[in-house]
């Protein structure tokens, strides 16, 4: 099928057949947007690292925030443990002492 010489098709053939550029720049434009998406690409690719070290330093801050209060809790149950055992030690005294002191009242009763 021939074009029509007058037909709007042929007027746009022939505005692509100016318009068209050569291979050079047609790579030249593909490279160029290519290396802008890249750019873009490294953009978001370090924007995600930064807040992905930034996420990773709060974890750090908490993990050493829970690990501060888990060994405080821990050094706490271990004064506490220790003072347990002091008051168990003290308290077993005490009733010892209690004891003589029961038995030497009811020795002295007696002997009143």
């Amino acid at each position: 099928m021939a074009l029509n010489v007058n037909s709007p098709s042929k007027a746009r053939f022939d505005e692509f057949e100016r318009s068209q550029v050569t291979s050079a720049e047609v790579e030249a434009a593909l490279v160029s947007a290519h290396v802008e998406l890249f750019d873009e690409e490294r953009h978001r690719l370090e924007t995600w690292r930064r807040g992905a070290v930034n996420h990773r330093s709060i974890d750090r801050e908490r993990e050493k925030g829970a690990a501060t209060l888990v060994s405080a809790h821990v050094e706490l149950s271990d004064e506490e443990r220790y003072r347990l055992e002091t008051w168990r030690i003290g308290a077993a005294h005490h009733r010892s002492t209690d004891c003589g002191r029961v038995d030497a009242l009811d020795l002295h009763s007696r002997l009143v």
